[in-house]
């Protein structure tokens, strides 16, 4: 997570640098539309167990629609029973005074689809599970980036492929989001 949040925090800077946004208001929206988005989830090999041969896999790529209806965000997996809920959290600690903090829950399971955005890979033949609706939390950096989320999910995660599976602790599964141009 240390990569991601240095990245993080390059794009703030430079997204400081070109204007000066300001923070989001206080109405509990959040800026996602309704549409495609690609969510792509990992887990750390070593926390989750997988650092052995065959592996299971602690990463996969899913394709995702997301419903908007009055403050209510719900993405699926447009294969699988993937389901995520996100909203707004205004008392969340952010790594950004201009970020819009998320909680919300995951529940389901997907198969990877080996696709990150417009990066076409082959699946890798993991799926992931979570067997009841798990805490996660996250944000969307800044305004400037709106079509952007990343976070963590705070409960327990399988991975499994061929026969193989590999358990996740809380909080060792991260996931970025993404909306499809």
């Amino acid at each position: 997570m240390n990569g991601r949040k240095l990245l993080l925090a390059w794009c703030v800077v430079g997204s400081a640098c070109s204007g000066s946004p300001t923070a989001p208001g206080p109405n509990g929206a959040l800026p996602f539309r309704s549409g495609a988005y690609v969510i792509d989830m990992g887990g750390d090999s070593l926390a989750c167990g997988d650092i052995k041969n065959p592996q299971a896999g602690t990463r996969v790529s899913v394709t995702l629609n997301m419903e908007v209806t009055s403050n209510h965000y719900v993405a699926k997996s447009t294969q699988g029973t993937l389901m995520l809920r996100f909203e707004r959290d205004p008392a969340g600690k952010s790594i950004s005074p201009v970020s819009l903090v998320l909680t919300g829950t995951v529940s389901g399971s997907a198969d990877d689809e080996g696709r990150s955005l417009d990066i076409s890979v082959p699946p890798s033949g993991s799926r992931l599970t979570v067997s009841s609706s798990v805490p996660l939390s996250g944000e969307i950096p800044t305004p400037n980036f709106l079509d952007f989320a990343f976070g963590e999910i705070n409960g327990i995660v399988t991975f499994s492929r061929n026969g193989v599976s590999s358990t996740c602790p809380a909080g060792s599964v991260g996931w970025t989001l993404n909306r499809v141009p």
